[in-house]
C-alpha cells in the first residue's frame, strides 16, 4: 500500500523484523506510549513499552507453548511497581499473580483453564475462527482478567469498516449489562494483519487507572548491529515513526 512508503527503507542483510506500536489517547489523541515486539522464536513473544521520549517503563515476555490463543506471560510496570504473571500448571490449571508494591499481592489458581484465551492471544482466536467471524457468526469465549483473577466471557464478532481493504471486529462483553457498561474492543485487520486496536489497554498509569488508546502498529526492519541495542531499536522506531501524525499512517501488527 502506498501509505507504507512513509516508513520504507532499504532493508539490511540479517535484519530482525520487529513490529512499532504507537499508542495514542483516544480523547486527547496524543501519544499516551511506544511499544516494541520482538519474536526471538514461534513461541516467545517480547514487549517493551516506553514514553514518547523513549524511556523505557514496562516490560512483559510472553510464552506460546501451551497454545497460540493462551499464553503465559509476566509483565512489569516501573510507573506503579506492577507486576502480572500467568503461568501454566502440569494439571492444566492456571497461576495468576498480581502485585503492586506497597500493597496486597493477589495470587490465585484457575482450575479448567486450557481453553481460556489471556493476553495477546485473542488476536490469534479471532484467525483462528477468521471464516467463521467472516461470515456474521458470533463467537464467545473466556478471557482471562489477571488483575481481577478471573475469568470474564467475551463475544467476537465482524463489525463495519470505513475502509473497504479493511476487515473489522468488535469484542465486548457477552453478557448485555456489562457491555452496555464498558467500551468494546475495536480491531482492524488487512490482508489477515492485525493494523490497528482500539480501546482499553494493558498498560496503567502512574494513577492506576489503564489507559483507552488507539494503536497503530507497523512493521520495521532492524540491522542485526542494531537490534542487539534495545536504545539503538527504540531510536530507530522513533525515528521511522512519526510520534505527531495522529495515526494517520497504514500499519500492521504481524500473526503472533
Amino acid at each position: 500500500m502506498c501509505a507504507f512508503t512513509v516508513f520504507a527503507f532499504a532493508q539490511p542483510v540479517h535484519a530482525e523484523k520487529i513490529i512499532h506500536g504507537t499508542a495514542f489517547d483516544l480523547e486527547s489523541n496524543k501519544v499516551a506510549y511506544i511499544e516494541i515486539h520482538r519474536f526471538p522464536s514461534d513461541t516467545r513473544h517480547k514487549v517493551i513499552y516506553a514514553e514518547p521520549s523513549g524511556d523505557v517503563f514496562a516490560r512483559k515476555e510472553l510464552d506460546y507453548s501451551s497454545g497460540k490463543s493462551t499464553p503465559g506471560f509476566t509483565q512489569t510496570n516501573r510507573r506503579l511497581d506492577e507486576v502480572i504473571e500467568v503461568s501454566h500448571l502440569s494439571d492444566g490449571a492456571l497461576s495468576v499473580r498480581y502485585a503492586v508494591e506497597g500493597k496486597s499481592v493477589k495470587e490465585k489458581t484457575l482450575k479448567n483453564a486450557d481453553d481460556l484465551v489471556i493476553d495477546a492471544g485473542f488476536n490469534n482466536f479471532v484467525l483462528e475462527h477468521w471464516d467463521k467471524l467472516l461470515a456474521g457468526d458470533s463467537l464467545e469465549f473466556d478471557y482471562l482478567l489477571p488483575t481481577r483473577q478471573q475469568r470474564f466471557r467475551l463475544k467476537a464478532e465482524r463489525d463495519d469498516c470505513r475502509d473497504e481493504a479493511a476487515t473489522c471486529f468488535t469484542i465486548r462483553p457477552a453478557n448485555g449489562f456489562f457491555a452496555l457498561l464498558m467500551k468494546p474492543l475495536k480491531l482492524k485487520y488487512v490482508d489477515g494483519v492485525l493494523e490497528q486496536f482500539s480501546g482499553r489497554s494493558n498498560i496503567a498509569q502512574d494513577s492506576g487507572d489503564y489507559h483507552q488508546v488507539r494503536i497503530e502498529y507497523v512493521p520495521l526492519e532492524i540491522a542485526k548491529e542494531c537490534a542487539d541495542s534495545e536504545a539503538c531499536v527504540l531510536n530507530h522506531a522513533r525515528e521511522g515513526v512519526s510520534l505527531q501524525g495522529g495515526g494517520d499512517q497504514s500499519t500492521a501488527l504481524a500473526r503472533y
